[in-house]
């Protein structure tokens, strides 16, 4: 799209702001939660300005020679606090879904926080039976995870495979779990499903 995706306008605001203000929003409506520990992973290039632009978050600059969509869940994991009390998981969201609302969070954090098996399975939305981002990956399983990484060069579905994880689906009535934003028509096609209030800026 001619721009670092983040860095990306849509609807008043750039693609990493809509995620800021969907994850604010879900925690103000979320009983339970009580922060988010975000981490951006992020080409060395943009680090600096992603630094300036959200400084309550932890910026982690990728290696040059690891561009690979894995490569930001492996460097996010290793750079977690080891433990933290109280923590349920982590939410791994693709800033190619901006358009998620608070809505999917909460039904996402609130299957996780209710469900006994959550050291087998990780959570992922639905739209009309159609899987869909962010996904939610439960503490012990982040744990394995973050230990295991290096093991999985080849992603998440390896990881999960060799561990026989399954999916949790958690049916949502909000479209944008399904919108991968890849081209400029896909940024004229779909409109908000939800209203983040004042307007951050682009």
């Amino acid at each position: 799209m001619g721009r670092p995706k983040w860095r990306v306008p849509w609807h008043g605001r750039i693609f990493l702001d809509w995620i800021r203000a969907s994850l604010n929003k879900a925690l103000a409506e979320t009983a339970g939660i009580g922060s988010w520990d975000v981490r951006v992973t992020a080409a060395p290039a943009e680090a600096e300005t992603l630094h300036r632009r959200y400084p309550e978050w932890a910026v982690i600059p990728l290696p040059e020679n690891r561009d690979d969509q894995f490569a930001s869940v492996q460097f996010g994991l290793l750079a977690r606090p080891r433990r933290l009390k109280g923590r349920l998981g982590a939410l791994l969201w693709p800033v190619d879904y901006p358009a998620v609302s608070p809505s999917v969070i909460r039904a996402l954090v609130n299957a996780a926080k209710h469900d006994s098996t959550r050291r087998r399975c990780y959570f992922r939305p639905t739209y009309q039976r159609r899987s869909g981002h962010p996904i939610l990956i439960p503490e012990p399983l982040l744990q394995v995870l973050a230990a295991e990484t290096r093991r999985f060069p080849q992603g998440l579905r390896d990881f999960f495979r060799a561990r026989r994880v399954r999916p949790r689906d958690v049916p949502v009535h909000d479209p944008s779990v399904l919108w991968n934003f890849n081209t400029p028509d896909h940024l004229l096609s779909w409109n908000p499903t939800w209203e983040p209030g004042t307007n951050s800026g682009v």
